[in-house]
């Protein structure tokens, strides 16, 4: 081979070696240049993860922000519920103040969030700008589009929430706001409620007081009315009662003379009749006073001076009562001692036919039948004289003696019986007043002047005064058979209608009476044995004279009423 074409082959292999070595050379540079540029991927890659971790690690507190949110805004709805519930009644209010509050946010929304989305957007082009310039890798392309991708969806989130998050914070904000508006009128309203229900209960106390007071005044003017007509009837009654005893007293004083017992009674039913014609005019002039005050002072002063009224009236009553109780008995014994009085005024004017005597003993049959009541007495006139032919004075002298004896007896024993039924103990009982005395003391003393008066009367008789004469003596001591047997009776009455007040107080009343009638009896029987023994011996057969018979018949009267 030729030295020129392997010296042009020398140079052709220097001249490529040396191409090869500035290749090489520059492949070397542009290796380094690829390594650097490598390295400062692998340093964008370490950056860009840590970036990506850093948005993961934010998008994670987003999360937890957005659903910290969603708590909020659970509770925030939980709360606006309740809140509307509370706030029904002002419904108009709320939607007024929700659109004013959309408003708002509208506005808010519009002025924050483009100046937030151009700055995000800014920093995204650089930075992608810049990831551009460096890398060129198709992988690096596509995880930085998805990095992006994903930068601005979460950016768009972001703020999405960040704006959610304003809007709830100015609506909670203005629902707290409400909400304080409301509790602040709630309890404005509670407390003035409050205050209400105070004055409501004061004044149903104060109404309660007055309705019971205003009761009370009722109470007492009607029992004050009630007292009063009462008194009124009363005094009505005891007028007419009066005036009914005045004109039998005129009629008692113009047939007898009244004793001392029947005009102290008068007097005292005048005294009585007097006091309660007084009392009933000053009852009615404190009735007048009263109404006129009730009128004319204030309620305070009306309750104070009506409750002093009521105890001086409640005592003026007990007092009316206690007088009207004692006018009442006085006037019953009145009653009783006036019936008593007519009663023996009616028996003195109108005597009643004496009963029949016991049947004597049968006579001896005989033969004329003329007039058997002549033969009688002409059989029982030849006993007694049979009989008196021994001693008619002593035999007189011992039957008066008796008879006063078996009187004072009689009457000690009642006395003495009286006195140890008080000193034992009587229980004593409240007796109806009744105007009419017992019936049995009615018929006892009826009985008892109907046979003096018959005997009177055949005293007074002229067909039989022989027979009379002789047979009068018999009478009297059937007469005082009779009078033993009532004031027998009389004495047993007072025994067992002993414990009533009345009773005991007519019993003493009649004490006295019964001594002086016992007495007026003793004299009378001694007056006509007297004179019927003068009578004998100046004129046997002539009768004795009326006016002894009359004073024995009042005396024997009045000695029996009082009995």
């Amino acid at each position: 081979m030729d030295p020129l074409e392997e010296a042009k082959h020398i140079k052709n292999i220097a001249v490529l070696s040396k191409e090869a070595t500035i290749e090489y050379e520059e492949l070397i540079k542009e290796n380094e240049q690829v390594k650097n540029e490598n390295a400062r991927l692998l340093q964008d890659k370490h950056e860009a993860l840590q970036k990506v971790k850093e948005f993961h690690r934010v998008s994670q507190l987003v999360v937890e922000e957005v659903s910290a949110m969603q708590n909020h805004l659970e509770i925030e709805k939980s709360c606006r519920e309740n809140a509307e519930v509370l706030a029904t009644k002002l419904n108009k209010d709320n939607k007024n103040l929700k659109r004013i509050s959309a408003m708002y946010m509208a506005q808010l929304g519009k002025e924050v969030v483009p100046l937030d989305l151009t700055s995000d957007e800014d920093s995204d082009v650089n930075t992608s700008s810049d990831k551009e310039s460096r890398c060129v890798s198709e992988e690096c392309q596509k995880q930085i589009s998805e990095l992006r991708d994903k930068l601005v969806s979460i950016l768009e989130e972001k703020k999405e929430l960040s704006f959610q998050l304003e809007n709830l914070k100015s609506h909670w904000e203005d629902m707290n706001e409400k909400l304080q508006e409301e509790k602040e009128r709630n309890t404005a309203l509670t407390t003035k409620a409050v205050e209400q229900n105070e004055v409501l209960s004061k004044y149903n106390k104060v109404s309660a007081l007055a309705v019971e007071e205003y009761e009370d005044m009722e109470q007492s003017l009607e029992l004050e009315k009630d007292l009063r007509n009462k008194a009124e009837s009363f005094a009505h009654e005891m007028l007419v009662e009066q005036k009914k005893l005045k004109r039998q007293s005129q009629f008692l004083m113009e047939k007898i003379v009244p004793s001392e017992q029947l005009l102290e009674a008068l007097r005292e039913v005048v005294v009585l009749t007097g006091t309660i014609e007084n009392e009933r005019i000053r009852h009615k002039q404190e009735m007048e006073d009263k109404e006129e005050q009730l009128k004319n002072l204030p309620m305070k002063k009306e309750m104070i001076a009506l409750l002093k009224r009521l105890d001086l009236l409640e005592e003026d009553k007990k007092e009316l009562e206690l007088k009207c109780k004692i006018s009442e008995q006085r006037g019953n014994d009145l009653k009783h001692t006036i019936d008593e009085l007519q009663k023996q005024i009616h028996l003195a004017a109108n005597p009643q036919p004496p009963p029949p005597p016991p049947p004597p003993p049968l006579p001896p049959p005989s033969t004329t039948t003329s007039n058997p009541l002549k033969n009688l007495m002409a059989l029982v006139y030849k006993r007694q004289q049979a009989s008196r032919s021994y001693n008619v004075s002593g035999t007189e002298k011992d039957s008066s003696n008796t008879l006063g004896g078996s009187l004072e007896d009689l009457k000690q024993q009642a006395v003495d019986e009286m006195m140890e039924r008080i000193k034992k103990g009587v229980n004593l009982r409240k007796v109806k007043h009744t105007d009419r005395p017992p019936v049995f003391m009615r018929k006892s003393q009826e009985s008892a002047v109907q046979e003096l008066k018959g005997m009177l009367k055949s005293s007074k008789a002229g067909t039989l005064t022989t027979v009379k004469e002789v047979t009068e003596e018999n009478e009297l001591e059937r007469i005082l058979r009779v009078r033993k047997a009532s004031t027998e009776n009389n004495v047993n009455h007072g025994k067992s209608f002993g414990s009533s007040r009345g009773t005991m107080g007519m019993m003493s009343q009649s004490m006295p009476t019964l001594n002086t009638g016992n007495e007026f009896i003793r004299k009378g029987f001694n007056r006509t044995h007297l004179k019927r023994e003068l009578s004998k011996n100046a004129n046997p057969k002539t009768p004795l004279p009326n006016s002894g018979p009359s004073q024995e018949e009042g005396d024997d009267c009045s000695s029996l009423n009082n009995l």
